[in-house]
């Protein structure tokens, strides 16, 4: 394993500023030299170790992503590893399965490995019940796909986005409209609900066929 010390001479830098730029307490350091330390502390996945106060307030270099159910989120997923690669970072991989037993199961794994970041798409409201199993950690965390806003919330309205689809259509004369979505999708579904409420806001009949 690199030491802290071929960190600090491949950086040229002091052990003393890799140390707190690894462990969070760079506030007195320019951005320039905190990015030129963890280029190179990605580069050699570099982990903190010793005699420190606690291993929470360390950078692990890992961003989870706990899912509501694997199968209906592959896009997520490979955007995520792509972009984390690029970055030096690792992804911690976790399937609740639409279960809240699973999901909690899954936040107390998170909490024993205090990634960097978790981005959570909740099985369900009941979820954030769950969320001070993560408050002993330093992990920040980023809700996908949940209607409820909070603070760090990254939501996509399939239904709207499937009214206003089809009401840009209604607006241009146009009465014999088809929504072709993927069976089995659940975003699919949500963009055919408001396809759906559209045509009925219109007086347009709707056909499944």
């Amino acid at each position: 394993m690199i030491s802290i010390k071929e960190i600090a001479r491949l950086s040229n830098v002091s052990m003393t500023t890799v140390s707190k730029i690894v462990n969070n307490k760079a506030d007195d350091i320019s951005q320039e030299t905190i990015d030129k330390v963890l280029k190179v502390v990605k580069q050699y996945n570099y982990t903190p170790y010793g005699n420190s106060r606690s291993s929470i307030t360390k950078k692990t270099f890992t961003i989870a992503l706990l899912l509501k159910k694997m199968s209906h989120t592959n896009l997520i997923m490979n955007g995520m590893i792509q972009v984390l690669n690029q970055n030096g970072y690792t992804l911690m991989l976790l399937d609740s399965d639409g279960s809240l037993e699973e999901e909690t199961k899954n936040l107390s794994k998170i909490s024993r490995h205090n990634p960097d970041g978790l981005v959570w798409e909740p099985v369900c409201g009941e979820s954030l019940q769950s969320v001070d199993i993560l408050k002993k950690c330093n992990t920040k965390i980023l809700y996908i796909e949940f209607p409820p806003k909070q603070d760090h919330s990254y939501f996509i309205d399939y239904k709207t986005i499937g009214y206003f689809a089809a009401d840009s259509l209604i607006r241009k004369g146009h009465t014999k409209i088809a929504c072709v979505t993927r069976s089995e999708s659940r975003r699919s579904l949500s963009v055919a609900s408001g396809f759906k409420q559209c045509l009925f806001d219109h007086n347009i009949a709707f056909h499944p066929d």
